[in-house]
Formats: C-alpha cells, structure tokens, sequence
C-alpha cells in the first residue's frame, strides 16, 4: 500500500488551467497514525537488529596495526548488505585497547559477513598485532530505559 493509499491521509486536490490537470496543493496526515507507524517500523526492525561490542587487546606498542588495518577494513565492511554500522573507537588512556561497535540489520547478515573472504583474511591477520582473541558481547537490541 502506498503512502497516498492510507485511510488516514486525505488530499485535497483542484483543477488548474491548462495540461497539467489534477495537481495536489495539499494533503491532511494524521500525525498520530502516521507517527505509531514509523513507530512500529523501528521496533520491527530493531527486533531483527544485531548488536556487537567487541573488546580488542593489541600487543603492546602495537595498537597502530590495529587502527591501520581497520581502515583497510571498514570500507569494505560497512558496504555489506546489513551493514548498520562498524566503528572502532581507541580506549581512553590505553593506545592498545579498542572497542568495536557492530550493528548488523539480521542475523544471517552477520552470519554472512563473518565468511566474507576479507573477514577470513582478517581473522588469519589479526593475530600478529593482537594479545589474543576478542571478547564478543552481543547485546540486546532494545534498550532497558
């Protein structure tokens, strides 16, 4: 159903002279109705969203390979189909320390990331640079307040 074909809106059209012929000049929305449905948009879709936090540990001194190859990285990730976001952000006070803020619009978008050849090369890179694994937490997507 398209916007123009909801109850809740009303257009109120008028003839003009010439070829033109119908032409809106205004449209009556029920804010309300219009409102609860992108409402209900958001919640649908972020009951499907896929959230990660990702706490990364480099070596030490050697949290610049990690933001390098990142950059290498991102562009690529956030192309992905699902991709709603993919940020990495140092932490406060530690150059070797880094959190990974994923958001992915399912599951099986994350799945297929996950076995993209540049994720593959990635994962078989990463360990020159990093401590060790990475802690994933995958949160809730609605939040609590």
């Amino acid at each position: 159903m398209s916007l123009l074909e909801w109850p809740s809106i009303k257009m109120i059209r008028s003839r003009k002279a010439g070829k033109r012929g119908v032409a809106l000049t205004a449209a009556s929305i029920d804010v309300d109705v219009l409102n609860q449905s992108i409402e209900y948009g958001k919640k649908n879709q972020m009951a499907n969203e896929v959230m990660l936090m990702i706490s990364i540990q480099t070596k030490p001194g050697r949290g610049e390979e990690q933001v390098a190859a990142f950059r290498q990285l991102a562009p690529v990730v956030r192309a992905e189909t699902g991709c709603l976001q993919y940020d990495l952000h140092p932490v406060a006070g530690d150059k070797d320390r880094f959190v990974l803020l994923e958001r992915w619009a399912s599951q099986e978008a994350l799945a297929a990331h996950d076995v993209t050849p540049h994720m593959i090369a990635a994962d078989a890179h990463s360990p020159a640079f990093r401590a060790g694994p990475a802690t994933v937490l995958q949160l809730d997507a609605t939040s609590v307040a």
